[in-house]
């Protein structure tokens, strides 16, 4: 016997939960996680707040959602690494693209908000880190193994993808460095793209419209940890692959 379908009024619960979630989520990126009550999210939903415990019991409900939500938009990334229809140096390039387009919409200030007020949500953060590296570290053995990357080992180039994943999350190592999100990340694509391929596989011409091609899809100034280029003084220098 086939699985039976959902009740039209569970599909109907599941959508408007993750659709206010979502429209949630947006308010914490701009105001912070504290100061929101369940009483002012159920007026910026514009329902009771007998309608919104009917969906969530506490804001952590909500938060946990939300980042199940976004988690999922990221995770698309994953469809491209392991797409065999496409060479390696082109399923990195999309994967990358699409989990820092995603990833931009995520304050580094909300995350560390979050990890020290939600500890509990916050192991969500953990668990998906560890899921994305677990990713990557399958993509980098089956690309060494096809001869497509460089033979690093890739307990190695997924132990640097992890440490890099959780400074991203730490608001105030981008500002002791000067650093918005964009910026960080666009050394990380450059380090990755001159490292990770083998030799003669990837020009230096290849690699810098690749590079400008990443950094096309993320915003400029989103997400800034509020001192951008504030310890070199002015204007910083684009990172070459």
């Amino acid at each position: 016997m086939g699985r039976k379908s959902l009740p039209k009024s569970r599909v109907q619960d599941a959508e408007r939960k993750q659709a206010w979630a979502e429209a949630l989520f947006g308010h914490f990126q701009e105001h912070g996680l504290r100061r929101l009550t369940m009483d002012q999210a159920a007026a910026l939903l514009g329902i009771s707040k007998a309608t919104l415990y009917t969906y969530f019991r506490s804001k952590e409900e909500i938060l946990s959602a939300a980042l199940a939500w976004k988690f999922a938009g990221i995770r698309r990334f994953q469809a491209h690494l392991f797409n065999p229809e496409m060479p390696y140096l082109e399923r990195f390039t999309l994967a990358l693209s699409t989990a820092a387009e995603e990833t931009t919409s995520i304050r580094t200030e909300f995350l560390a908000e979050l990890r020290e007020a939600y500890p509990r949500v916050w192991q969500q953060v953990d668990a998906f880190i560890r899921e994305s590296s677990a990713a990557l570290r399958r993509f980098y053995g089956e690309g060494i193994e096809a001869g497509a990357l460089a033979r690093v080992h890739p307990g190695i180039m997924v132990a640097a993808d992890e440490a890099f994943f959780r400074l991203l999350a730490d608001p105030e190592y981008l500002a002791r460095e000067g650093l918005s999100l964009k910026e960080a990340l666009s050394h990380y694509f450059a380090l990755k793209y001159g490292g990770l391929f083998r030799e003669g596989q990837v020009s230096v011409p290849q690699r810098q419209a690749l590079l400008t091609k990443l950094l096309a899809v993320l915003p400029d100034g989103h997400n800034s940890s509020g001192n951008s280029g504030a310890r070199s003084g002015g204007k910083r220098t684009p990172p070459q692959p």
